[in-house]
């Protein structure tokens, strides 16, 4: 799943709050940078539009602007006595989401002070995003997984690493709509965390990014998933299925602009556990 930080910072009890997303959009958009085209920026304003919609905050005004000498949509609205300001931008392929909650609507953006000292560092990039996609068929008994898409019309780019080389993510496109698995290793751990933990963590972020989350529990491949049924935030209607065994976290992602339960159930039975590989000693 794209990577996903959170921070958030008060000035005192009654001045602004500032909330710091930080989105991984590597595997969203493949082979390009998010906003290389204009009308990625669109979608940012949207998104924006629909963050103060579901927090039932009345749009005020949109404005394209300059934040850290990159271009950026901000996107202002008033609930109740709040005003709340959400400024978005791209950087490389991450997505940079900055909410002022300023409790007194005094004029101005409030939050600046907060990030006087923030800076957004360029990271090397490893060069698989731009390897051509290709038909895969994954096979992976390091991991124990195994995965067809639905047809040889889904391509598939990566392999990209996370998390230290602990997290592997797969993913396939075709059409505007996208499957991701994903593998995290937890055998270096010296407890294995819970599966509903770990759904519970994802879901969290997910809210916090402004998604709507419907959660629930669902059998396939031989094991009883988690699963949060997201929409909202700005990235269409996505399935994420989570499974904690044989010592790894595995994922399962559709994302599609409207859900296709034809596509899920298409991506379920492509998904398989195989024996895992021993451990070299």
């Amino acid at each position: 799943m794209p990577a996903l930080d959170v921070y958030a910072a008060q000035q005192s009890s009654e001045g602004p709050i500032l909330l710091v997303i930080a989105r991984d959009e590597v595997h969203i958009v493949p082979g390009k940078h998010p906003g290389d085209d204009p009308k990625d920026y669109d979608g940012l304003e949207q998104s924006g539009a629909d963050t103060l919609r579901e927090a039932n905050a009345e749009l005020v005004s949109t404005a394209r602007l300059q934040m850290f000498d990159i271009d950026t949509v901000q996107v202002t609205g008033d609930s109740g006595n709040v005003r709340i300001s959400i400024r978005l931008l791209y950087r490389g392929y991450r997505r940079f989401e900055f909410r002022c909650f300023d409790l007194k609507r005094k004029p101005g953006w409030q939050c600046a002070s907060a990030l006087s000292a923030f800076r957004i560092e360029d990271l090397p990039e490893s060069g698989t995003e731009y390897d051509p996609p290709q038909v895969l068929h994954l096979r992976d008994a390091r991991y124990g997984v195994a995965f067809d898409a639905p047809d040889d019309s889904w391509l598939s780019f990566g392999p990209h690493q996370g998390w230290g080389g602990t997290q592997t993510v797969w993913a396939w496109n075709h059409a505007g709509r996208q499957i991701d698995v994903q593998t995290l290793d937890l055998s270096a751990l010296p407890t294995q965390p819970d599966q509903a933990i770990f759904a519970k963590r994802m879901g969290d972020a997910e809210r916090a990014s402004g998604a709507n989350i419907a959660e629930s529990q669902v059998a396939f491949a031989g094991h009883l998933w988690h699963h949060l049924e997201m929409s909202g935030g700005g990235h269409g209607k996505r399935d994420l299925f989570v499974l904690v065994a044989q010592g790894v976290m595995y994922g399962l992602l559709i994302t599609q602009p409207n859900r296709d339960q034809r596509l899920i159930e298409a991506a379920k039975k492509g998904f398989r556990l195989i024996p895992k590989a021993p451990s070299p000693r």
